[in-house]
């Protein structure tokens, strides 16, 4: 028999994550918009729900496992939701930020401290300790949200900077591994574990005359690095991320 997955939040990871699930036997997938029949027109299953609104979390099938796709907060609406699904069903995974992260600099593990008085991260923190899994998300990329596409558009001022990267396809494999496993109350970082430098993303960009613009300044070093270890022992080593 199925088990219910519901996907709440249904933004450019969310969409992509209904796509992969489409053809798993093991769900019956349904996923959530505050405005579903706009934005999810073309999905059989879709549900209205929003944080925001107590109302709506009646729609929410009972005996579910639930993916959270947009920020834990605020505090007291996601413990609200928390105490009306516990007794039926799991959040299993939220997905978080590394901008969580207090450090700007040096590697980042899970066991780096974190922005506590930021209220995601609180949100986070309360349910994790209550059984979710947090992915910590690095910058996520795919489709046309591609690093060549930033640099094209003039957002990247530092060629002497590094940017921590996570594929979208990526995402969605591994949430897809840990929905079946029984791992919970855990933080988890998601990066490809590459050191990317924007000036050696440029020079790729040029090279397959994907990138148009020239080459940012280079100024300051700033050098920040998501370490992967802790998933890609939970995945195995043999797990090969997307590239560029």
């Amino acid at each position: 028999m199925k088990k219910n997955l519901v996907i709440l939040g249904c933004g450019f990871v969310g969409k992509y994550l209904i796509k992969s699930l489409e053809n798993n036997t093991n769900y019956q997938v349904f996923a959530t918009s505050r405005d579903p029949e706009k934005n999810l027109a073309d999905f059989k299953n879709r549900i209205k729900f929003d944080l925001l609104d107590e109302n709506t979390y009646v729609n929410i099938p009972e005996n579910s496992f639930i993916i959270m796709n947009f920020p834990a907060e605020p505090l007291d609406k996601i413990k609200k939701f928390y105490e009306y699904v516990k007794d039926s069903s799991i959040i299993k995974i939220c997905l978080g930020t590394t901008s969580g992260y207090l450090e700007k600099s040096g590697v980042i593990t899970e066991l780096s401290p974190l922005k506590l008085d930021n209220s995601r991260i609180q949100g986070e923190n309360f349910l994790m300790k209550n059984g979710s899994l947090i992915l910590q998300l690095s910058g996520i990329y795919g489709g046309n949200r591609h690093p060549f596409n930033w640099l094209n558009k003039g957002l990247i001022k530092n060629s002497n900077k590094t940017v921590n990267l996570i594929h979208v396809n990526d995402i969605c494999n591994i949430i897809t591994f840990l929905l079946d496993s029984d791992l919970h109350s855990q933080r988890i970082n998601l990066s490809d574990g590459q050191q990317h430098w924007w000036h050696d993303i440029w020079s790729l960009g040029v090279s397959r005359k994907e990138v148009i613009t020239e080459c940012p300044e280079s100024l300051e070093i700033d050098n920040r690095f998501i370490d992967n270890q802790k998933i890609v022992n939970i995945i195995g080593q043999d797990y090969s991320f997307e590239q560029l």
